[in-house]
Formats: structure tokens, C-alpha cells, sequence
């Protein structure tokens, strides 16, 4: 059986809490993230339903030629998708402040998407001042 406990306002406001991460807590290191130059391309398909499934689960539908795979996400010639839900980023639009919009999502690995998005801006060559 559960046992739920219930605390004050009071007892709260005593207590310490772990700060929340922040997405500049998850940012790999170079070494662990492959440069451009040094990815094989493959075609790839992966499914795009509007549930979240596992990535096994979710093959159906066709992606842009995939260039590289980061776990739930990959980096395709239309930008960075996701295997596991619907969602994708143009490359058009990697400038923006992805990084901070994504670590609100529960369901984002956010080690795998920095991996893909750093990887993204370098293969679709997005220069850090756009940023």
C-alpha cells in the first residue's frame, strides 16, 4: 500500500528542493558528439503517429533521408526529427532557442536531442551567430 504524506505550507517553505536542470546541464561534450565529417549516411524509415510510441513501435511512414541517429532523434536533410512523437524542427529554423523549449518536455531525452540538434546546426552549417 502507498502512503501518501501531506505537508504544511509552512513545512514546505522549510524545505530544500534540487534545483531544476536546466538545457545547458544536459549539453554533451565535443567528444561525445560525432561532427558532420564523420557520419555514413543511410535512408531510413520511421513512423510519425500522433501517439507516442516506442521507436520500434512507430515505423510506418517515410522520413527525409536520415544522416544521423541520436536515440529517439534523428538529423535528416529537412532538419532534426523525432522518432518517438510527432515533432520536428526545420533547418530553416535551428537558429532559434531550441535547447531551453525542449527541456519543458517530459518526454524529450535531452541528452539525444542536443546531441542531433548540435549535430543539425553543423551539418546544415547554422553558424552560432545566427543563434
Amino acid at each position: 500500500m502507498t502512503r501518501i504524506q501531506i505537508y504544511s505550507m509552512a513545512e514546505l517553505a522549510t524545505m530544500e528542493f534540487p534545483p531544476l536542470p536546466r538545457a545547458s546541464d544536459f549539453i554533451p561534450t565535443a567528444e561525445q558528439t560525432p561532427t558532420a565529417a564523420s557520419v555514413t549516411m543511410w535512408d531510413g524509415r520511421v513512423v510519425a503517429l500522433e501517439a507516442a510510441l516506442a521507436i520500434m513501435a512507430a515505423l510506418d511512414s517515410p522520413l527525409d533521408r536520415i544522416v544521423a541517429r541520436f536515440g529517439d532523434w534523428v538529423v535528416t536533410q529537412f532538419g532534426v526529427e523525432c522518432l518517438s512523437h510527432v515533432y520536428f524542427i526545420e533547418a530553416d529554423r535551428l537558429n532559434e532557442d531550441w535547447p531551453n523549449h525542449m527541456c519543458e518536455k517530459v518526454w524529450v531525452h535531452m541528452p539525444d536531442f542536443l546531441a542531433a540538434f548540435r549535430f543539425a546546426k553543423e551539418y546544415h552549417a547554422v553558424s552560432a551567430d545566427d543563434c
